[in-house]
């Protein structure tokens, strides 16, 4: 299980509701996303892209502080002010580019600044600039605030966007797990429940027609497995199928060794434990130590989504689901009972 990586913000929603701030344009949000960036900074390391859309916000800051000091004739503190954003400006750029050029370094042999910076699809005006005001002299303040803005552009693209989905998409993709876990435990227990009362419950439900306890949540977590596997076959993440609730009723897709011979969707416990044994691995390789939160969130949301369906459907209501109401509880603590020691 992956470590995972200390960042100084509490939550994902205050890094996102930060690089909103940041990239607003209202100076009174700015100053308060760079107030918050500050703090990060005393805590710990600040990853580059948040690092560097502060710098280049600050510089922005300061260059609309020394336009307005120009427009009111404060001469004398507008061309010191200049200079010293000549500088802020072209750091923060130096830096930027330096900072991805060296992370995409490879090999013994250490490839040109520019070439990284092209794999990257870093724009060419910042590896321009960054070559001037490095070996040559400051660039002007036009050049300076062109290349702020393709770099905050370019920032808010392939840092704060992309981040900001990678993390939706793994979060999305733990509860779809979670899910599927859970599911397979109320398919377990429906089992159980039916055998303790002399197959009261699933003879009502033959003569009837309709699937049992068991058969209904094994085809609803075969469904989900069925979503998820077809979501990262089309490269398009852990949404749209997997996210969207599965009926207990649905005959949906089964999974290999789950469902009985000739497609009466049976319950085999043994086929059922397996499979919760590879999303107990799946969930320790994708959950760091430090991200236990994510995975309870994960759990409470599956459960709740769970909860609702089964009120909502009469059949669970009127023949088992008051037995088993219990089961999502066992099934929260049993998941952390086997789930927690990996996370010590």
């Amino acid at each position: 299980m992956s470590l995972g990586r200390a960042v100084p913000w509490g939550s994902w929603e205050e890094w996102r509701a930060t690089g909103h701030l940041l990239l607003s344009g209202v100076p009174a949000d700015v100053q308060q996303g760079l107030e918050r960036v500050a703090a990060w900074r005393a805590r710990g390391r600040v990853p580059l892209g948040v690092d560097s859309t502060a710098c280049l916000v600050e510089a922005q800051q300061r260059d609309a502080a020394t336009s307005a000091a120009a427009a009111q004739q404060q001469q004398q503190a507008a061309t010191a002010s200049e200079s010293e954003l000549r500088l802020q400006y072209a750091m923060a750029v130096v830096r930027m580019v330096n900072g991805i050029a060296d992370s995409s370094q490879r090999g013994r042999v250490a490839a040109s600044v520019a070439s990284l910076a092209s794999a990257a699809g870093l724009p060419r005006i910042l590896v321009d600039l960054r070559h001037e005001a490095t070996h040559n002299e400051l660039p002007s303040m036009a050049a300076l605030r062109l290349a702020a803005q393709h770099a905050l552009a370019w920032l808010r693209t392939n840092y704060w966007q992309r981040q900001s989905d990678h993390v939706a998409a793994s979060k999305e993709r733990i509860r779809a797990m979670v899910q599927e876990y859970l599911l397979l435990h109320q398919a377990a227990a429906a089992k159980v429940a039916a055998s303790s009362a002399a197959g009261d419950s699933d003879d009502s439900d033959e003569e009837d027609g309709r699937p049992s306890a068991a058969a209904a949540a094994v085809a609803a977590a075969a469904s989900v497995s069925a979503g998820r596997k077809s979501a990262r076959s089309q490269g398009g993440g852990y949404g749209g199928a997997a996210a969207a609730p599965v009926a207990a009723g649905d005959a949906g897709p089964t999974t290999s060794g789950m469902s009985g011979g000739g497609g009466g969707g049976g319950y085999q416990a043994a086929d059922a434990k397996k499979r919760r044994k590879q999303l107990l691995a799946e969930l320790r390789s994708a959950v760091p130590k430090p991200a236990a939160a994510l995975l309870a969130e994960a759990v409470l949301d599956a459960a709740a989504e769970a909860a609702a369906h089964a009120e909502g459907d009469t059949h669970c209501r009127s023949c088992c689901w008051l037995r088993l109401c219990g089961s999502w509880q066992d099934s929260r603590g049993k998941l952390w009972r086997e789930v927690q020691p990996a996370m010590q």
